[in-house]
């Protein structure tokens, strides 16, 4: 029992000197100052004096030339008024900086000499430059503002998963729209799972042949053929390396054409203004996107494959090609007259099922104005993205049969996305209206150049 005590003693002992050294710790490191009965005024105002006290520090270079002399507030700011030695010069263009003096919350002023070497500050004035490092205290409450954000979030997607009426219904409805993919993309797997084995025994044959192509060792037979194909294309390339030199030499018409300096003033020119209206090649930023979508009105899919030319932040050019299921409806009324009666016929008749996008987009802030054809025919479409990841569109399109199109698009990684929405909101004749899920990839300038280079 006695051992007992005597260890509790101990621990209790240990702690408590602990906490005195602790304590003493912090009282030097926060407490003390700097302080001098003679010396030159100034005064500057600051938003926060927090963590200033009387007689703290003034510092140039970290070493103290004054201190605080006192603290007040003047139109809301808080007034620090400073006592600098005497000898010391400040330049106008001087500023003072609040640093943290340890990871307890004390700070001191730093002074911080500017370059003008002419003009300096007079007794008494102000010091208009000021600047606010971060410190521990900034740091944590950061942090905190960073996870009630993230509480907020989390707690959104809790009510979207438990399904509450008061939930963000963005969210869920992303996750409902999330649940019909996965569910979609496991009945297109189950229905093709055949014709996926298939596939696969087709690369497993194509393979096979072609590493026994490679294997063979006789010239005769592909291989053979193989290598006179390549001794033939380098004979071509000799051709053409002659080809270039006579030209780079200005001999021919073509040499005279490149080497002659009124053509390629006019070359240059013409360059200069095609540069001036794509922005520069340099400039230029390619992205390449596929995407296909399920339309459940018609139980198909529509694909898209386009590419996206952008010479500068605020515009680009949109091409792509679309695989429609139902194509390109074309309406033809017909009026017949029998009997001394007159009636009308119409008739719907669905032509090619490829279409075509060309677009022109400017954005300003948040929103991007797109114009052109949309699916070989005209209109236009707003694009909302508040956030990188998100992006609401309009579109509007073929106006003698309006169909309206809203998409909501969502980017978790990368080079892929998925997105959702209703085509033909407005239902016209001929037409069906859909709601549509689909999923996209996407690769931009940055991954062609990576793939050039590992090919």
């Amino acid at each position: 029992m006695e051992k007992i005590k005597s260890k509790e003693f101990k621990v209790g002992a240990s702690i408590i000197i602990f906490l005195s050294i602790l304590a003493l710790f912090s009282i030097k490191i926060a407490g003390g100052g700097y302080s001098t009965s003679s010396g030159n005024a100034h005064w500057f105002l600051i938003e926060d004096a927090t963590g200033i006290i009387g007689n703290s520090y003034v510092k140039i270079s970290g070493v103290p030339v004054g201190h605080v002399s006192s603290i007040g507030l003047s139109g809301g700011k808080a007034k620090l008024n400073l006592l600098i030695q005497g000898e010391t010069k400040i330049p106008i263009d001087s500023y003072v900086e609040i640093r943290a003096k340890g990871i307890l919350g004390a700070k001191y002023v730093g002074l911080i000499l500017g370059k003008d070497k002419k003009n300096f500050l007079k007794p008494g004035s102000e010091i208009k430059r000021v600047k606010v490092r971060g410190s521990i205290s900034d740091f944590l409450n950061k942090v905190g503002d960073v996870s009630q954000s993230i509480q907020k979030l989390a707690t959104s997607f809790e009510k979207a998963i438990i399904g509450d009426d008061y939930s963000n219904p963005l969210i869920k409805q992303i996750i409902q729209n999330i649940n019909l993919l996965t569910k979609t993309l496991l009945t297109v797997t189950e229905t093709n799972q055949g014709k996926i084995g298939s596939t696969v025994n087709n690369l497993h044959y194509i393979s096979e042949q072609l590493r026994k192509f490679f294997e063979t060792e006789k010239d005769g037979g592909d291989w053979g053929q193989l290598k006179d194909g390549l001794l033939k294309f380098s004979n071509s390339l000799e051709s053409i390396n002659n080809i270039v030199e006579k030209v780079d030499r200005g001999e021919g018409t073509i040499g005279k054409l490149l080497n002659d300096d009124e053509t390629i003033n006019k070359v240059n020119s013409a360059l200069e203004k095609v540069s001036s209206l794509l922005g520069g090649v340099g400039e230029l930023k390619t992205e390449v996107d596929f995407h296909s979508e399920y339309l459940s009105g018609h139980k198909a899919f529509k694909s898209f494959i386009g590419v996206k030319l952008q010479p500068g932040a605020s515009r680009y050019y949109e091409l792509a090609v679309v695989n429609s299921p139902f194509g390109t409806t074309k309406k033809t009324t017909t009026r017949i007259e029998e009997d001394d009666k007159s009636s009308t016929q119409t008739e719907y008749k669905t032509l090619d099922s490829l279409k075509f996008n060309a677009l022109l987009a400017k954005t300003y802030s948040d929103f991007t104005f797109r114009g052109g054809l949309i699916e070989s025919a005209g209109g236009f479409a707003i694009d909302y993205h508040p956030v990188e990841s998100f992006k609401l569109s309009v579109q509007a399109f073929n106006f003698k049969e309006l169909n309206l199109k809203t998409t909501l698009k969502y980017t978790p990684l990368k080079s892929l996305y998925i997105y959702g929405g209703r085509e033909n909101a407005f239902k016209q004749t001929g037409q069906e209206s859909n709601y549509f899920m689909g999923l996209g990839i996407f690769i931009d300038s940055n991954d062609l150049s990576l793939l050039r280079f590992l090919r």
